[in-house]
């Protein structure tokens, strides 16, 4: 077996999965993509939203790109390359339900992924990649980690019994 393109493979494979189980803490808002990433709820906008993201003129923005400064505050921004269909209109309601009236308070830290399978909420390549293989149903090629990354893994294995991933 080789542990190039296949161990990418795996990665990609399951990112699906692991997108799911991470939470995304907005802060700047620079690094969030606000089609892209699943930061108001399970899923990206551009999937539950899909005609409106088809005409979005910021399909690679993110949350930042698409804040306006008012008089009174911050507003959405959101600009479609031609005026809204009925279909696409239909799906409005759905796109301002999901990401409120008013865009969320945003502040100079950087944005935050949050990993609920451990106690911090942060993980290392090791303990990634074993919870990748594990979601993935694949035997993640633990060689390609090295000695340093095998020992995260035992220790990972140890500290975190109770987080047992099927």
């Amino acid at each position: 077996m080789t542990y190039g393109r296949s161990c990418w493979r795996q990665i990609t494979n399951c990112c699906t999965s692991t997108r799911a189980l991470a939470t995304l803490i907005i802060h700047s808002g620079s690094t969030i993509s606000f089609w892209h990433d699943s930061w108001t709820g399970h899923k990206p906008l551009k999937e539950i939203c899909p005609l409106l993201f088809k005409i979005s003129t910021a399909k690679d923005g993110c949350i930042t790109d698409l804040i306006i400064q008012t008089a009174t505050g911050n507003d959405w921004h959101l600009t479609f390359r031609r005026e809204l269909r009925a279909s696409e209109f239909q799906q409005l309601p759905t796109l301002l339900q999901l990401i409120g009236s008013s865009p969320p308070a945003l502040d100079p830290a950087p944005d935050i992924i949050k990993w609920p399978l451990t106690k911090s909420g942060m993980v290392g390549m090791a303990r990634d990649s074993l919870i990748l293989g594990r979601l993935s149903g694949t035997s993640f090629p633990r060689r390609s980690l090295g000695a340093s990354g095998m020992n995260e893994i035992d220790e990972f294995s140890k500290e975190n019994h109770d987080h047992h991933i099927t």
